[in-house]
């Protein structure tokens, strides 16, 4: 296979960074997962060995502080990547 097969497709580098958020999928509830390597377009997330199927869509919770005020942000996602920490998602933007 030629070396481009296994090249990521990002149109956005992402930042080694590192946020505690929360996963819905479902029923399902993650509370304690931690998204890094942040992009506009995605980012990976531990999962804590919890495992959740591909393509799956997601709701992503975190809080963050704007304007001296913490706030709560929600985006939903789908699930592209699946790993052994955990899963890479992509932002569905509206």
């Amino acid at each position: 296979m030629g070396q481009n097969m296994n090249r990521e497709r990002r149109v956005n580098n992402r930042v080694a960074s590192s946020l505690d958020v929360a996963l819905y999928y479902n029923s399902l509830v993650l509370l304690s997962c931690r998204a890094r390597d942040i992009s506009p377009d995605g980012a990976f997330v531990d999962t804590g060995g919890q495992s959740l199927p591909q393509n799956a869509t997601v709701d992503v919770r975190f809080d963050a502080r704007v304007d001296g005020q913490n706030t709560q942000h929600r985006l939903q996602a789908e699930i592209k990547h699946i790993g052994d920490e955990g899963v890479g998602l992509r932002f569905m933007h509206s």
